[in-house]
């Protein structure tokens, strides 16, 4: 069991650090950053980049506007 989770950890750790230095979206100085939490914390600095990642907007957002005339 302690191979699986270690192999799962593993895994994460390195997606995770692949699709940071995919992403071109973030500016150096913050992916320094990213990177060093991702290293110093693996399961909680992988899993909180996740969950942050921006993800870019493919439409734009409709708002109700009604006219009333």
């Amino acid at each position: 069991m302690n191979i699986v989770f270690v192999a799962f950890i593993s895994i994460l750790w390195v997606g995770t650090i692949i699709d940071l230095f995919k992403s071109r979206s973030e500016g150096r100085a913050i992916s320094i950053v990213w990177v060093f939490v991702i290293l110093f914390f693996p399961i909680l600095g992988s899993v909180f980049y996740f969950k942050m990642k921006r993800r870019p907007l493919r439409y734009k957002e409709k708002r109700f506007q009604p006219k009333f005339n």
